[in-house]
């Protein structure tokens, strides 16, 4: 498989398949960080911004395994989607920008839905 490309002169010509996944592969790179990160937020929960800044009346008061658990499926959340945005631009063909695209999009909408979880349910705070 070939990816269409126009060049300067506005020739249409092709590329082959594996360099399209080699330019593409940032973000399978990025997948991989974020899942481990995931794990890597599991076992060491000062990783989380600002926990580790926390004094310890505050660290008490947040439930640590809820919050290191929530955390923990946003980042692989946003891995999974890395890995699967790159598997799918290799299997459908489509240009580099459109991965680039989607995973922007998909990570703006991860994170916002994270942080309006977050400030609407407050799950992480001991009741």
């Amino acid at each position: 498989m070939k990816t269409p490309l126009l060049s300067e002169s506005g020739v249409l010509f092709y590329r082959p398949l594996a360099l399209a996944l080699v330019m593409n592969s940032l973000n399978l790179i990025a997948g991989i960080f974020f899942a481990l990160l995931g794990m890597l937020v599991k076992i060491f929960p000062n990783l989380i911004a600002g926990f580790n800044n926390l004094s310890i009346p505050e660290k008490k008061s947040i439930d640590e395994k809820t919050l290191v658990s929530f955390v923990q499926l946003i980042l692989f959340g946003l891995g999974i989607a890395n890995i699967l945005f790159f598997l799918i631009i290799g299997i459908m063909d489509w240009p580099d920008s459109y991965g680039t695209t989607f995973f922007k999009y998909t990570s703006i909408g991860i994170v916002l839905c994270a942080v309006l979880y977050l400030n609407i349910k407050k799950p992480h705070h001991k009741k």
